[in-house]
């Protein structure tokens, strides 16, 4: 009786397991089947650590105009003009990949240019810097103007989520580049599930385990059902830096932003706009105010980071765009965020700004 019971369990093991194997390449099948149309994907992450296919939070592109080119990787818009028109990227993390999704008219229709949106949830300088020579040198798109959103949360980005993965400029490669987390970080940043980079090698039964793993804590991250052990544990925590003065940490993401500076420098880019907005707690009346701001960090050193101007035909400036009270009492952050992303009408607020710099830029 009890061999027979045995033989029982070890058959339906391995009917589970040949079932679970069968529906894991079915699924790998069909999800490459489903981004069949991002071909560059595979040499982009060689240069960043992952693209716009899992955005947070979820964007909707509620006033998107056609792009010529909307992928995983960026978005492209032609110039409004027929005549010859510079070439603009966007670059950033969710705020940046929001000026995309909820505002790219504002820029389409006030500025005279062609758009590359590159914003991308979770990026911060170092990806951006590897995003842009990608673009720029391997994909050999011709770039005139960046504008570069930096968001508050970039300074625990780079010193949590990016610090170890970090390819620095060598005699083997040229550029700074940013290695994809190994698969039991995935979860914590927001890099690839893993059926999206199964090989047809692989125990798929193990694959498809691991994406229901992948899937289950992703969902305790994003509702927040995970305390966190320390500064660097959990995405949520990357706005810990601004609590109180971190020298090292700051000073890690000023070496990011020179680098960033360096490379655009290098790639030909006319002018660098760094751009930046402070958070709801940076705000007058703030509760528990936030001690550190990105703003306040790279206007402190933006004669250092614009050292780089002495080379010919390359500028950078700052302009950090900050609410006004009425508009941030009344329906310009969304509720409950903690990153304070902005609303449509914030972010269309933010993206008019960001025109009159931008034209005052091309102009001259």
């Amino acid at each position: 009786m009890k061999f027979k019971l045995t033989k029982i369990l070890i058959v339906n093991v391995i009917l589970t397991f040949l079932f679970l194997e069968i529906m894991g390449r079915v699924i790998v099948q069909l999800k490459k089947t489903y981004s069949a149309h991002s071909n560059d994907l595979q040499s982009y992450f060689g240069w960043v650590n992952h693209d716009r296919s899992n955005s947070y939070p979820q964007l909707k592109k509620v006033v998107l105009p056609k792009s010529t080119n909307d992928t995983n990787i960026y978005g492209e818009y032609p110039c409004s003009d027929n005549g010859d028109c510079p070439t603009v990227l966007i670059q950033g993390d969710s705020w940046g990949e929001l000026l995309e999704t909820e505002a790219a008219d504002v820029f389409l229709s006030d500025v005279k240019a062609r758009f590359i949106m590159g914003g991308t949830s979770s990026f911060s300088p170092s990806n951006m810097a590897a995003q842009l020579a990608y673009l720029v040198h391997e994909k050999e798109i011709s770039i005139d103007y960046v504008v570069a959103f930096i968001d508050n949360t970039d300074i625990g980005d780079e010193y949590c989520r990016y610090k170890d993965q970090l390819i620095y400029p060598s005699s083997s490669t040229e550029f700074l580049k940013v290695a994809t987390f190994s698969e039991n970080r995935q979860y914590e940043h927001y890099a690839i599930p893993p059926i999206a980079i199964a090989k047809s090698s692989d125990v798929h039964a193990l694959v498809l385990l691991k994406e229901f793993q992948y899937r289950f804590k992703r969902y305790l991250l994003t509702n927040q059902m995970i305390d966190p052990n320390n500064i660097c544990s959990f995405q949520k925590d990357i706005l810990s830096p601004l609590e109180k003065e971190n020298r090292k940490v700051n000073s890690h993401f000023l070496s990011i932003i020179n680098l960033y500076m360096k490379t655009a420098k290098r790639l030909g880019i006319k002018h660098v706009l760094i751009v930046t907005h402070p958070h709801r707690r940076h705000l007058p009346n703030a509760k528990n105010p936030y001690q550190i701001s990105v703003s306040d960090l790279i206007q402190a050193n933006i004669e250092d980071i614009k050292s780089l101007e002495n080379f010919p035909d390359f500028q950078i400036s700052h302009l950090n765009v900050s609410p006004t009270e009425d508009q941030y009492s009344a329906g310009y952050f969304r509720e409950g965020d903690l990153s304070s992303h902005l609303t449509i009408k914030g972010n269309r607020s933010l993206a008019s700004k960001i025109v009159v710099k931008l034209n005052q830029i091309i102009d001259n």
